[in-house]
């Protein structure tokens, strides 16, 4: 049933990452298994899903919204995004948005300060998403130049 989730991409055996699921999607996401669910879309995205957090819980599963603005992806956003991943490392996790666009800089950017992957393979799981757009690069460079890490657009 996740797999059937718009932009759905399993990370790995924990972290597994999408788009907005619809409601039916939201409630097979406890007998699939996982046990935490992220959502950085806002409550008014294209999709949203009325009383998502309501059935969430209901299926004994923990729900966390961080919205993030599609035109303003905020540092301490994205920090914060980062300590919950971290807290939750063990657990398997659904991270969602709207089209997964959000969450798969998010996510790509987590694996390569957090977990050590390298840029080129954070990348590629991104890419099967999307290539971000200016604002969203603007926002990867601005995570990654401090530490010495650089994010090239594929030709």
């Amino acid at each position: 049933m996740l797999e059937s989730i718009q932009g759905f991409l399993r990370i790995d055996a924990n972290l597994t990452t999408a788009g907005q699921p619809t409601a039916e999607q939201l409630s097979a996401l406890g007998s699939a298994g996982i046990g935490h669910v992220i959502n950085l879309a806002l409550p008014t995205s294209t999709d949203a899903v009325a009383d998502e957090a309501v059935c969430i819980t209901g299926q004994g599963i923990n729900y966390l919204q961080l919205p993030v603005q599609w035109e303003a992806p905020e540092l301490v956003q994205f920090q914060r995004f980062c300590q919950l991943l971290w807290v939750l490392r063990e657990e398997p996790v659904l991270v969602h948005c709207a089209r997964n666009k959000r969450v798969s800089v998010f996510v790509f950017l987590y694996r390569v300060l957090h977990e050590g992957v390298s840029v080129a393979e954070a990348a590629e799981l991104m890419h099967r998403i999307w290539v971000p757009s200016p604002v969203w690069l603007e926002f990867i460079e601005a995570v990654l130049l401090p530490v010495g890490e650089f994010y090239q657009v594929p030709e």
